[in-house]
């Protein structure tokens, strides 16, 4: 499990980067706290997706939100086996709430997101270039194998 919303215990809440691990076992299970690694890692976030990739050795992490006004469309990854971070090939930090360095969706937060064996599916959420509060009804697939984002156009 990566970031989500923390209680600073002072009123005032705010997203996390934590990753936890849970530790499954026949008679109990443990949530425990990953330290991570990388050159680079992603903003503290919230209404994101991190998904498990069908290999299973890395997590995908896309979108949500930095802050009530900052909403993301960065692009990473987690590899499991050592917990450390890597940016996907290209992406790059662009301004607050712009366009993305590699033909990420717009930022937005709240999608819906599934894996199906080399892919992403990520469809609707909220958010928008600028400050723009719309409502999403796209459908954006990212292939891991190249590392590109093709939006589809349903048919109408």
């Amino acid at each position: 499990m990566y970031g989500g919303i923390e209680d600073s215990g002072q009123s005032k809440i705010a997203p996390t980067g934590d990753i936890y691990t849970l530790k499954i076992n026949p008679r109990d299970s443990t949530w425990e706290k990953q330290q991570s690694s990388g050159d680079e890692t992603p903003l503290p976030r919230t209404q994101h997706i991190a998904l498990a990739t069908a290999k299973k050795d890395r997590i995908f992490v896309f979108g949500g939100h930095a802050s009530p006004t900052r909403r993301l469309n960065d692009c990473w990854w987690l590899k499991v086996q050592d917990m450390s971070w890597s940016r996907v090939k290209g992406d790059v930090d662009v301004d607050e709430n712009q366009e993305s360095a590699i033909g990420a969706p717009p930022p937005r937060a709240n999608m819906g997101a599934c894996c199906v064996e080399d892919k992403v599916y990520i469809y609707g959420g909220h958010g928008g270039l600028s400050y723009a509060r719309k409502a999403f009804q796209d459908i954006f697939c990212f292939d891991m194998a190249s590392q590109t984002w093709e939006e589809f156009i349903p048919v109408q």
